[in-house]
């Protein structure tokens, strides 16, 4: 490059660096850009330092196999406070930074296709910085989308540099596995953030090997797969360290999967959820944002797509679009050109996902290729591309004009895209909701806490914070503009603050409910014992939190400012403005402790609320819900909670019938069972009974669909619906549980119900005499002995007032037999029975007297069970339920004239649970629909829609109703076109009753207290321990470590079996002396993550030696 060249480029880069100077427009004085998904942080270095290691103290500790490759930009982010740069001041050099970086990509790209032009590179950068989709991901600072988009027109730099042969192949894949390494989207989560330069790169690379391949051009053929090859190895080599921790978490089997968004069904929904204004013509237009359609305090989404001269512009870009394509054929840039437009064309497709017309494409793309669930927002993950080729295209369109002409076109787009794109420069986009914004000045008292939580805290415990945030929402709020998941506290420090957000898990979330609704009630038993087990030191007391008046679990701040100044455990510290610091006086069980006993709770264990009052304080206790068998070990005190197996805690399945056009008598039917046979039927045997349910469904579809059109039924028609249900025995009897059985039989027979019902309008009308009938009835009997075989014995008792258990036992014992009186207070009276069979067997039967239901639990006194597997059925008196009369009711689904609703209120406990029985004789109308709203007091909500069969005969219909947190009242309404009272009052009747969940122990005969004694550690980082002193203390021992428990944690120098403890905790019962008198607990994530930085490190920097040895002897040779 001579003196000329190296001139103009750091002119242009001055341009594009003046450019990338915008963002110094949004700040306000005082303010830095945080809240929602910006998670950028108050103290970057200990925010760093967290973020070093594969486990964090956050919380109750928690794995960071999954996020290490945040580790980039989180050292971006941190570079402005090395050099001791204020928050504000470091934050607007980042923002900056990364504006310029993509500015930089897109130049780097231009010049690499047109070097000698001056407005093309401008042209191309303007529009790839200045964009909606852009300015969406700065209201949240995604820095992680800004990498992936920044890597995009820098990897296809190279790409185009190696097959023009600019770069060698090795060359070539070195400087793309640095630029992936340094630009990797956020590590492992943001490899779907790729989606647009998969597009762009994988469509350049097909273009280029049909072009070798159409001239018979092998030898560059096999240059670009080499070049492919090399560059996807170095790749994955440069980015090891965060790639083998997390391949080695997903195959240990304890990350979450795609089932944690409800499997592939639940992708395919959000995706239409994304995808529901991803028109082609939105996204040619450049819009189809999905948060523009569904905030309607979107900030400037109301202008862009309400304002006509907004709305006129809009058109304007595809129209830049297809000019830049039919001006192409006139010039030498016509390949190129035809290259972006097959990735916009590209791009226009996958990011309208499920979007009609080929969203059908989109959705087998997700159900059939492997791994294609990653993109589960197509719109955020695919629009890049649409981006890049509407830049680029545009590009070529203005530098095909006459240079003066160029000039002026340049100016007056530059004008439009800027105006068009005016929240840049107004930097009004980040008050998004109410007082919510993202730009905010954070409460000097913020920065004083963590300062002292960093610097001060003097003891190890765990801080938690008060009040919770609402058990709904899970998101923690502010009065001054604040709204995240992100717990404010983990923005400043990676020292452990505990709060109910999304960072816990059920069990540890369980735990919290009880504490806060123990500290609020006064119950300073329970605070004792939880803030013993929870290792919790401090508490911190939120006054500017907005509380949410619906929630069960209270969230009032005043509320629990009250409880703790009025608790005698907690002792005021210190006050960070609204913030009040109390510290316990009694210390909790220490990070590393042992225990000469403890405490098995066998079963599957949803809550431990009801079982706190059998734990004392220096007890252990560890759960078996995760499936790990315990032998009842000496040592152990072994609690068992029967497993309930017939209470109702799902809605029966709604059945519908598929239409069927193609009929068994249709010369193209053969191909319809050989598109269903390829689907493979799931190997386990409830799975494939759901399958052959499904398919069941659409045999008795094209029976009834036959017999509607007089057409003649076959031997081999009914064979095919009867194997089907044959298959569906056969599987049951695998069925390995009482449990599954007991759930799968039950939707068995309400398929075959819905299935017997759908045909049975058929009989005296539709069929025939003769063979007809015969088949028919052949059907029938099949149906009904299905029936009857899945009438299970524990099936057969009344609902109302009975419950089955099941629970085994590993040894003789001798149990107490106590029963929870809460869930019976209300409705037993005095004389009322209670009994209790033991494998069908009465064994106890319990007279209700004033004196029993004053007490907690109702005794049925003790037995002795022998070892094994057993059932236990509770009989308690019929509960009342409660018949409702329904009127007419205004809903939002009421038309005059059209459609018409009736309607009933029923009260409701909030978060309880009621069974709706809807009996009713629909034999008017196809569009008849149950609906059940939560009814607040100035708005309701909606819970459920469900359509009612047509049929001649009365049917039932069962709903399950959670009333929600705070809810008083639901709303159950019926509504159909021409639906009158009369009707109402003949042919429907709602009852509802509430489901009783029963909350059984087995107590054990003897339970002694436990001996704790504390242990010497020394912590080398988050992820090591080396622990003393247990061999001082009596065997046999449990070890108790109060992180939360994951199988990567590892204890070494003592045989000890790994289980969980205290709902949450690690702990090993050592069943053998100590080979050493120096324990090493070690995460084993941080092994796997220090052969990955290896490995990265050695690629990294082998890498940037070959440039440096490039560049020398490409110096030499042009010396």
């Amino acid at each position: 490059m001579n003196h000329h060249s190296w001139k103009r480029t750091v002119i242009e880069l001055l341009v594009i660096f003046v450019l990338s100077l915008t963002p110094l427009l949004w700040y306000r004085e005082g303010t830095i850009f945080v809240g929602h998904d910006n998670t950028y942080p108050l103290e970057a270095k200990p925010f760093l330092q967290n973020r070093l290691h594969t486990w964090s103290q956050n919380f109750f500790g928690h794995d960071q196999s999954l996020i290490l490759g945040t580790i980039p930009i989180h050292f971006i982010d941190a570079i402005p406070s090395f050099f001791g740069i204020s928050l504000q001041r470091g934050q607007q050099i980042i923002y900056v930074f990364w504006f310029f970086l993509i500015g930089v990509s897109a130049y780097i790209l231009a010049r690499t296709l047109r070097p000698q032009s001056s407005i093309f590179p401008f042209t191309a950068v303007i529009l790839y910085q200045f964009n909606y989709f852009i300015l969406q991901g700065w209201w949240i600072g995604e820095k992680s989308k800004f990498s992936a988009y920044i890597a995009m027109p820098l990897v296809l730099s190279v790409f185009f540099a190696v097959t023009r042969g600019k770069l060698s192949v090795f060359m070539g894949a070195v400087l793309i596995s640095l630029i992936l390494f340094v630009f990797n989207a956020g590590g492992l989560y943001g490899v779907p953030l790729y989606g647009g330069a998969i597009v762009a790169v994988g469509m350049l690379l097909i273009l280029k090997m049909l072009a070798y391949w159409y001239a018979k051009n092998f030898a560059a053929i096999r240059r670009l797969v080499l070049f492919t090859v090399a560059t996807i190895l170095l790749s994955l080599l440069a980015n090891a360290y965060f790639l083998i921790p997390a391949y080695a978490k997903i195959r240990s089997r304890s990350a979450p999967g795609i089932e944690t968004v409800g499997g592939v069904s639940g992708i395919i929904s959000w995706a239409a959820e994304i995808s529901a204004n991803t028109s082609f013509l939105n996204l040619m237009r450049l819009e189809g944002i999905p948060e523009w359609y569904d905030n309607p305090e979107h900030p400037y989404a109301k202008y862009v797509l309400e304002q006509p001269l907004l709305i006129a512009v809009s058109y304007f870009w595809p129209l830049l679009v297809l000019a830049a394509l039919l001006v192409a054929k006139k010039t030498d840039s016509h390949r190129i050109v035809a290259y972006f437009f097959v990735v916009y064309l590209l791009g226009l497709f996958f990011a309208a996902g499920t979007h009609p017309p080929l969203g059908f494409i989109y959705q087998f793309f997700v159900e059939r290729i492997p791994g294609f669930v990653i993109f589960r927002t197509p719109y955020y993950k695919f629009a890049p591309a649409i981006f890049l080729a509407t830049a680029f295209l545009t590009a070529y369109l203005v530098d095909s004009f006459s240079k003066r002409t160029r000039t002026l076109v340049f100016i007056g787009l530059a004008a439009i895209v800027f105006a068009y794109h005016y929240p840049y420069f107004t930097g009004n986009f980040f008050a998004w909701r109410d007082i919510f914004s993202t730009r905010l000045t954070v409460p000097s008292y913020v920065y004083e806490f963590g300062q002292w939580l960093n610097n001060e805290k003097s003891r190890d415990g765990r801080v938690l914070l008060l009040p919770p945030n609402s058990p709904d929402l899970l998101y923690s709020a502010y009065n001054w503009g604040y709204l995240s998941f992100q717990s404010l506290p983990t923005l400043m420090s990676g020292k452990p603050v505990v709060i109910n957000n999304d960072q816990i898990n059920n069990s540890e979330r369980t735990m919290l409910a009880s504490l806060y609704k123990a500290i609020v009630e006064s119950n300073g038993e329970i605070v004792k014992k939880l803030d013993s087990m929870l290792d919790i030191s401090y508490v911190l007391v939120q006054k500017d939190v907005i509380s949410d008046p619906r929630s069960v679990v209270p969230i009032d701040t005043d509320a629990f400012v009250r409880a703790v100044q009025n608790n005698s455990q907690f002792a005021f510290m210190r006050s960070f403005g609204q913030w009040d610091a109390y510290s316990l006086r009694a210390s909790p069980l220490p990070t590393f402790y042992t225990t000469d006993r403890f405490l098995t709770l066998h079963g599957n264990i949803k809550e431990l609320d009801p079982y706190y009052e059998f734990i004392g304080e220096t007890n252990t206790f560890i759960d078996t819900s995760d499936g790990k068998r315990l032998e009842m070990a000496p040592q152990a005190s072994n609690f068992i909670i029967p497993t309930c197996l017939t209470c109702p805690y799902k809605n029966r399945p709604v059945i519908s019938f598929p239409e069927r056009s193609i009929l068994p008598d249709d010369p193209f039917y053969q191909m319809v069972l050989f598109l269903e046979n390829r689907r493979s039927i799931p190997k386990e045997p409830k799975p494939a009974i759901y399958h052959m349910l499904g398919i069941s469904l659409k045999r008795v579809s094209e029976i009834n669909e036959m017999l509607f059109r007089q057409k003649a039924l076959s031997q081999n028609i009914v064979d095919r619906y009867t194997m089907l249900l044959h298959s569906i025995e056969e599987n049951f009897r695998k069925l390995p549980s009482l449990q599954e059985k007991i759930e799968v039989a039950q939707d068995i027979r309400d398929y075959l119900r819905a299935e017997r019902n759908f045909l049975r309008p058929n009989l005296n009308k539709n069929v025939p005499a003769g063979i007809q009938t015969v088949l028919l009835g052949y059907i029938f009997g099949e149906i009904s002995r299905l029936e009857k075989q899945f009438e299970l014995p524990e099936l057969s008792l009344e609902e109302s007032n009975n419950r089955v258990y099941q629970f085994s036992l590993l040894g003789d014992g001798e149990f107490e037999i106590l029963v929870r009186t809460d869930e019976f207070r209300p409705f037993i009276r005095e004389g009322n029975q209670l009994a209790i069979s033991i494998d069908n067997k009465l064994v106890r039967e319990l007279i209700v007297t004033d004196m029993i239901l004053r007490s907690r639990w109702l005794s049925f006194g003790r037995l002795r069970l022998p070892d094994g597997f057993h059932t236990l059925t509770l009989s308690f008196p019929q509960q009342p339920g409660s018949t409702h009369e329904m009127s007419f009711v205004e809903t939002e689904f009421s038309v005059p004239g059209d459609n018409t609703c009736f309607g009933t209120r029923a009260n409701v406990g909030s978060q309880k649970l009621y069974k709706l029985d809807a009996f009713y004789l629909n034999d008017f109308s196809d569009n008849l629909l149950l609906f059940i709203w939560d009814q607040g007091v100035t708005a309701r909500k909606l819970k459920n829609a469900v359509r009612l069969l047509v049929s001649g005969l009365t049917e039932k219909n069962e709903q399950i109703i959670e009333a929600s947190e705070g809810t008083k009242e639901v709303l159950i309404a019926l509504c159909a076109p021409n639906l009158t009272q009369e009707l109402i009052d003949k042919q429907f009747q709602i009852k509802i009753s509430e489901i009783l969940y029963p909350v059984l122990l087995l107590y054990p005969q003897d339970v002694p207290v436990a001996v704790t004694a504390p242990v010497s550690f020394q912590q080398i980082d988050s992820t090591s321990y080396r622990v003393t002193g247990v061999t001082d203390n009596p065997m046999p021992k449990v070890l108790v470590f109060s992180q939360r428990y994951d199988d990567w944690w590892e204890l070494t120098g003592a045989p000890a079996k790994h289980v969980r403890a205290n709902g949450y905790a690690n702990a090993w019962i050592i069943e053998g002396n100590p080979t050493t008198s120096e324990l090493v607990v070690h995460y084993k994530g941080e092994d796997y993550f220090f052969y990955g930085k290896l490995v990265s490190m050695l690629t990294v920097v082998g890498s940037i030696g070959y440039i440096g040895y490039w560049l020398a002897r490409r110096r030499r040779q042009h010396a």
